[in-house]
């Protein structure tokens, strides 16, 4: 069997929206076995790639302090920190402010699963309510840029996300010397870059009494 069966393999399952660890699992399975590794020789390899990127798996650690502070609240508190601070600002320092917190969760390693639970219900509607009605449309992409563009670049911020993890796994693995806050350190020009962009972009949308 050619191992070029693993990128069908991958290929498929992707496309039918399976599970994606059991995708590349099967995928790696199917690519061993192909190559011609016998099952012991397959398991051994796929334990030894396991135990020299097991610190991937340190994200696990903030998993119980997260769900305690969802249980409690944690997403109801947002949207009203939200709500209060940006009553009656334009419609680019909210998106702009927005982009921001979204920043500083990503720091603390918070995942709020923001479209469904603030963008959509709170944040598009409290922007366009301050921007001029030609705007509505605009409006609604500006608001899950911020959402995208804060969620992407700030995971990158906190040493235990897992994008963080995996470089610095990958790099110690082809015998490069680095530290995870090094590469939280170059992690933050494009989120800084990102910042001054989202504001840029969303200080052009026209507010309520623009000519």
């Amino acid at each position: 069997m050619s191992p070029g069966w693993a990128v069908l393999v991958m290929v498929l399952g992707l496309m039918l929206r399976m599970r994606t660890t059991a995708v590349v699992l099967l995928a790696a399975a199917v690519a061993g076995l192909g190559s011609g590794q016998s099952v012991s020789q397959l398991l051994e390899t796929l334990g030894k790639a396991f135990a020299d990127n097991r610190t991937l798996t340190l994200f696990l650690l903030t998993l119980p302090a997260v769900g305690t502070a969802e249980r409690y609240g944690l997403r109801e508190w947002v949207a009203r920190w939200v709500g209060r601070h940006a009553h009656g600002r334009p419609a680019g320092h909210i998106l702009g402010g927005y982009q921001a917190f979204r920043v500083s969760c990503g720091v603390l390693g918070l995942r709020l699963n923001g479209h469904p639970t603030l963008v959509r219900p709170l944040l598009a509607p409290m922007a366009g309510a301050q921007a001029a009605p030609e705007e509505e449309e605009r409006v609604k992409a500006a608001a899950a840029a911020a959402e995208n563009y804060g969620n992407f670049y700030g995971q990158n911020l906190s040493p235990v996300g897992g994008g963080i993890l995996m470089v610095y796994g990958l790099l110690k693995g082809m015998g490069y010397e680095t530290s995870l806050w090094k590469l939280v350190g170059f992690a933050l020009i494009p989120a800084l870059a990102s910042l001054a962009l989202g504001w840029l972009q969303f200080g052009k949308i026209k507010g309520r009494g623009w000519n």
